[in-house]
């Protein structure tokens, strides 16, 4: 390793993902090699399930920092060659855009793994309260789908301007009056392709017009939307109203979307 390599190492953060902490290095753990962006990609296919250590700088794009979860996302770059990071716990005041840095932790090879996806319509027409028309399916590269059931009155409404006041209802209003949202956090993982799947049983067809993302993943793939960061009070609905594989329980929702539309008749 040559010497300036060496004051590099002994000058950067170490963020340490599997052990869930971030600290300064000390000169002598901070000594240790560790790979480059370039050479992590050349190197992926036998690094299995160790732990690495990759250098780079930090990149002025993909920085996401939720300082309320403590929650972090980066992209480690090396000229054209980048890794997205993901990291939970108290950073630095040192750490910023152009940084030199150290990270520790898997590579999953991920080139995208997103921290929630947003849908974007979310209606069908002539729906009846707690019908299920379709489904989300979310597809991962290793494990099992994910689905979602789009059903009225939870994750579907009608094609109108107001959303039902129902504490089921998971869609929010989003620029266009007559356009909701729905928000998803999938598991940590890569996801190959997202689906939508409508129920054989019903005629109706349920609508979704886009799919965005919040990943700090980079590909060619991906278009970076601007001037989209919700403000605290939608912030702080996506947070509360965020569909998981385990959250809400369907049965809950169920007897809330027929306790509202009885109340509503």
């Amino acid at each position: 390793m040559n010497r300036m390599r060496r004051k590099l190492l002994i000058a950067v953060a170490v963020f340490v993902l599997a052990g869930g902490y971030l600290a300064y290095s000390g000169a002598q753990s901070s000594l240790a090699y560790y790979l480059t962006v370039s050479e992590l990609h050349d190197r992926v296919a036998t690094l299995g399930d160790s732990n690495i250590r990759l250098g780079g700088k930090v990149a002025v794009r993909g920085l996401q920092w939720d300082q309320v979860a403590g929650r972090l996302q980066f992209i480690v770059a090396e000229g054209t060659h980048t890794v997205p990071v993901r990291y939970r716990g108290v950073v630095p005041d040192a750490f910023k855009p152009g940084a030199d840095v150290v990270v520790e932790g898997r590579y999953d090879g991920a080139t995208f793994a997103a921290e929630r996806l947003f849908f974007l319509g979310c209606t069908v027409a002539g729906g009846r309260p707690a019908e299920t028309y379709g489904h989300i399916e979310i597809h991962y590269r290793d494990g099992p789908a994910e689905r979602y059931p789009l059903m009225f009155g939870f994750t579907l409404d009608a094609q109108l301007k107001l959303l039902s006041r129902s504490k089921a209802m998971h869609l929010h209003r989003s620029a266009d009056p007559f356009e909701h949202y729905l928000v998803i956090e999938p598991r940590p993982g890569v996801i190959e392709k997202i689906t939508l799947s409508r129920n054989p049983e019903h005629e109706l067809i349920p609508r979704i017009t886009a799919v965005t993302c919040r990943t700090a993943a980079a590909s060619e793939n991906l278009q970076p939307l601007p001037g989209c960061k919700p403000n605290a009070e939608e912030e702080a609905w996506i947070r509360s109203h965020t569909i998981t594989a385990d959250s809400p329980k369907l049965e809950r929702i169920v007897t809330e979307i027929r306790q509202a539309w009885t109340h509503h008749e």
